[in-house]
């Protein structure tokens, strides 16, 4: 799932960045791919993260305070917000919009639905993007992205409405998978308006914008729908784990990802990236059972392996087409949240 952090992890790239000192091709390509692979084992955690952290403060908080904590990480190229045009105002605002509905549709969703279910259901956004692209720019659809969409929409409706033993409400077919899904669409439609702004402007300057923007625009629904602010008389403990929550989120996940994408971009083909990235919800499964203590069910597996299979299918064929540059959206790599 997709925040300010995904379209970072897909504009990154143009974001000046100092670079190693000469190291040798070999050491320079291993590197890269350690670190994308870190960066995605981050996004894969996230889930279990948003879904506890939600539980113990209300979600529209958590998310704006995890987004003030980001913006915060950004405060070096804090000065560039000063040279604002409205092409970047105006193009931040409709991103950071959908960035904030897709958001909020994944954080409820996730505390009615297990984080691996939420995990597979949040990328789900790769296969609706070319349909997106093609009714917003129209972009066009390769046979790829059919056969992506049949396994995959062949794997959610296995994992959804398999068989699952122990009745819990959770891992049943339940109201946040579909709130997740809608996440998803959501995340599909911030990508392609990514395609069509993020060449006319400053990348950094755009990541800030929608940063406060979306923090501005969770603290002020909290704000309006009055949230309860209960969470406030904690123990010390559990106060300083949701300060964990908002630090690992807003820095880790979203201003260190960034980074990592940033350079080892520059390094690795994006085909091999996209791949990588496809990892996302396979490690969301990890950090779910293991830390989340979430079920396993052989289902889930089935269903889970023929998504990943949809997924790759996808991801593999937009990252063809954006190294050849053929028009249409590619995106990127689910982020969370």
């Amino acid at each position: 799932m997709t925040t300010a952090a995904d379209q970072a992890r897909e504009t990154g790239s143009a974001t000046r960045l100092a670079e190693p000192a000469h190291p040798s091709p070999r050491r320079r390509t291993a590197i890269a791919v350690s670190l994308v692979l870190f960066a995605t084992v981050v996004w894969g955690s996230q889930y279990i993260v948003i879904k506890q952290g939600a539980e113990m403060v209300p979600p529209f908080f958590f998310q704006g305070m995890r987004h003030v904590v980001a913006f915060v990480g950004f405060c070096p190229w804090w000065g560039r917000l000063r040279k604002m045009n409205r092409t970047t105002f105006v193009g931040a605002l409709l991103v950071a919009t959908t960035l904030f509905v897709l958001i909020a549709f994944l954080t409820v969703g996730l505390g009615l639905t297990t984080s691996n279910k939420g995990a597979f259901m949040a990328t789900m956004y790769v296969v609706f993007t070319p349909f997106v692209g093609f009714a917003m720019l129209r972009s066009r659809i390769k046979p790829m992205h059919l056969a992506g969409v049949a396994i995959a929409v062949a794997g959610m409706a296995i994992m959804l409405f398999g068989s699952t033993p122990g009745g819990s409400p959770e891992v049943a077919f339940n109201a946040g998978d579909v709130l997740v899904l809608i996440g998803a669409f959501f995340n599909a439609i911030q990508i392609v308006l990514l395609e069509k702004y993020t060449n006319k402007v400053d990348t950094m300057q755009f990541v800030l914008t929608q940063m406060w923007m979306i923090a501005a625009f969770s603290l002020g629904t909290s704000f309006l729908i009055q949230e309860p602010m209960g969470w406030l008389t904690m123990p010390a403990a559990s106060m300083g784990g949701i300060w964990f929550d908002w630090i690992y989120l807003g820095i880790l996940a979203s201003t260190v990802t960034l980074f990592i994408q940033a350079w080892a971009q520059k390094t690795i083909d994006a085909t091999r990236a996209a791949l990588m990235y496809s990892l996302e919800p396979v490690f969301a499964i990890f950090f779910g059972v293991t830390v989340g203590g979430e079920p396993l069910y052989w289902t889930f597996v089935i269903g889970a392996l023929l998504i990943m299979a949809g997924i790759i299918a996808s991801s593999v064929k937009v990252a063809i087409r954006k190294k050849g540059k053929e028009s249409g959206p590619a995106p990127p790599q689910a982020q969370g949240a």
